[in-house]
């Protein structure tokens, strides 16, 4: 994997990471065992950890782990994790959604509510992975250590619905989960950290979360507030959380909550460029070789992606009547409007089946 390279500090991990080559290089790793890897990451059945858990049985899956530093057994193994989510993303053929500048910076700045069922903290796809805005703009950076921030440049997700005896114990007992369905939805995040004003694209920052939903009637704040519990408790297999990653796991868990309460609004507003397919397609009619090595090369860093954006009624000034017959007249401000935007979770919301 090539890991000093300079170019593409701006690009989302998921380009970065095809970039440097992670996915060849698995590929070529994994040798006879790759399809059955490659199986369990397709699978519809199978979380992250357990993946990493079941692999630990291929020597092939150690050896690389050993190459690359990781740790598959270990509590703290987010960076594992967060390849097997990019793994997942790359060959399934995932997709990338990047939140607008505009709307990011909005939802930053908007209260769910106490209404929120957790029936609409859903993705619309297993996979998929949450660029929040081109400029980095998030209230809150990711710290590895004091002083050593990252600006957040978005979330790599994983939705499975896994049965209850898939859950560890102690985890569920700590959750104080109460399990009133035969299927739990179960999410592995992986915040990252954009590695501009370093080094090399490899200079990038990761933290995992899990989130389990067995009851989808709970409010969403509900949700975040019990599994922030959860995390600052007292553990012996992790390092106590400071008050600054309780405050940046609060903000991060809320921040998805309302871009996948957007995406799943009547308000939402998404545009796709299918910019991988398009460049993909010029290669297949290209008959000059070097053309079709410059088109190979862009196609590592580019994917087909959906923009998310507001639909606003721009401020306006009116003439507005009043008075006795509306004889009399003054001019008034007319705020900006959100299109097609009504009490989340309550009437305005429909949810794709």
């Amino acid at each position: 994997m090539t890991k000093n390279d300079t170019k593409g500090l701006h690009y989302p991990a998921p380009i970065r990471y095809t970039l440097s080559g992670v996915d060849k290089y698995w590929e070529e790793s994994m040798g006879d065992d790759l399809s059955v890897f490659q199986d369990m990451l397709k699978s519809e059945e199978l979380s992250l950890h357990e993946i990493a858990m079941k692999m630990c049985h291929y020597s092939t899956f150690i050896t690389v782990l050993n190459l690359l530093g990781l740790n598959a057994t270990s509590e703290n193994n987010g960076l594992l994790l967060n390849f097997l989510g990019y793994l997942r993303w790359k060959w399934t053929n995932s997709p990338l959604f990047e939140v607008d500048d505009e709307l990011n910076t909005l939802l930053q700045h908007s209260d769910i509510g106490t209404h929120c069922p957790c029936h609409y903290f859903r993705l619309p796809y297993s996979q998929m992975y949450i660029e929040f805005g081109k400029k980095r703009n998030m209230d809150i950076e990711l710290q590895l250590s004091p002083g050593d921030r990252y600006p957040i440049e978005g979330v790599m997700l994983s939705e499975r619905l896994i049965s209850p005896h898939q859950l560890q114990l102690p985890d569920s007992v700590k959750l104080k989960l109460k399990i009133t369905q035969d299927n739990i939805r179960y999410f592995e995040i992986a915040v990252t950290g954009s590695p501009i004003g370093r080094a090399s694209r490899s200079s990038d920052s990761i933290k995992t979360i899990p989130i389990i939903i067995t009851n989808e009637d709970e409010s969403v704040e509900t949700l975040v507030d019990r599994h922030m519990k959860y995390m600052s408790s007292p553990r012996n297999d992790i390092t106590p959380m400071t008050d600054y990653d309780f405050n940046f796991y609060k903000t991060i868990i809320e921040h998805l909550a309302k871009v996948l309460l957007y995406l799943n609004s009547s308000a939402k507003r998404t545009e796709y460029y299918p910019d991988r397919t398009d460049v993909l397609n010029k290669i297949k009619v290209t008959k000059s070789k070097s053309k079709q090595a410059k088109l190979e090369r862009k196609a590592q860093r580019v994917v087909d992606r959906y923009i998310v954006s507001s639909h606003w009624r721009r401020g306006h000034f009116r003439n507005q009547s009043y008075g006795v017959g509306r004889a009399n007249h003054k001019v008034i401000w007319i705020l900006p409007t959100l299109i097609g935007a009504g009490d989340i979770g309550i009437k305005d919301y429909e949810v794709k089946s």
